[in-house]
């Protein structure tokens, strides 16, 4: 059984390795089998999900990036800055 500081050495030491670790998500994907067949001649000897992962990244580049050159920019109106008028100029 461990002490009560033994279990927070190893806590500690287990939470300064979490830091350096990236987390992955295991997901679960359905494509239609022509998609399938071309991803699996790709890809050659690189591991499927390696492979299917920088797809995705790459796809999400070019996503943003088109994104951005059609998103229309909210203009604004432009403002003239108009002189008070005097009473004696409304009157004519």
């Amino acid at each position: 059984m461990f002490s009560k500081t033994n279990k927070a050495f190893q806590y500690t030491k287990y939470t300064q390795y979490m830091r350096f670790t990236r987390m992955k998500h295991n997901i679960s994907i359905t494509m239609d089998h022509k998609l399938f067949r071309e991803l699996e001649n790709l890809r050659g000897r690189e591991k499927r999900s390696t492979f299917i992962e920088h797809l995705i990244i790459l796809g999400l580049k070019i996503y943003i990036n088109k994104k951005e050159e059609l998103e229309v920019k909210p203009r604004k109106a432009p403002v003239a800055v108009l002189s008070p008028m005097t009473f004696s100029e409304t009157k004519h």
